[in-house]
């Protein structure tokens, strides 16, 4: 028989602005017998999406050169982002989970995508095998009014600051949104 497959991944990431919200949706997928699935890479593809599909209606080709060049850049530097982080946390490099959203963009930059990430030394794994890092079983305990990642909620729990080489600038939003709106 097929194991049945049990995750949710919070929307946007966003698991409860207070402890009894965060806990009573825990407590509820876990008496069903699901997993919480946590992401450590988040580009925030999913910004890019309307904005890209405008410029493919309007045949707006530089908008949309414009676009896939802030994704790439996104992309990359979320990644080396999560794994220095990473590292500064746990001492060696982590399994990392990279959210990514079905849209336009992403399907069209996707072969894009993995071989640089290649280049960068990626390893694809399944998300089972990457949930076998122990550090998974751990739940962050914390809050917030917005999403975040599992790298982040943990150095929040555990009061880590963040060294100024591990800072990120964050996600250009504005950039993005002002190409072909």
């Amino acid at each position: 028989s097929i194991e049945e497959l049990k995750y949710l991944r919070f929307p946007f990431l966003q698991e409860g602005d207070t402890k009894e919200k965060r806990y009573a949706v825990r407590n509820y997928l876990f008496k069903r017998k699901y997993k919480i699935a946590p992401v450590t890479v988040d580009f925030e593809d999913w910004t890019f999406g309307p904005n890209y599909e405008h410029c493919v209606y309007r045949r707006n080709i530089l908008g949309m050169r414009k676009l896939e060049k802030i994704y790439m850049e996104q992309a990359k530097k979320r990644l080396l982002h999560a794994d220095k982080l990473a590292r500064y946390m746990y001492g060696k490099p982590k399994k990392q989970i990279l959210l990514l959203h079905v849209n336009l963009i992403t399907a069209r930059m996707l072969d894009k995508l993995i071989k640089e990430y290649k280049q960068l030394g990626v390893k694809f794994i399944s998300f089972k095998e990457a949930l076998s890092d122990p550090i998974y079983d751990i739940d962050p305990a914390v809050w917030f009014p917005v999403g975040k990642s599992f790298l982040l909620q943990t150095q929040e729990s555990r009061k880590i600051q963040t060294p100024p080489d591990i800072r990120i600038a964050p996600i250009p939003r504005d950039t993005i949104h002002a190409i072909c709106k």
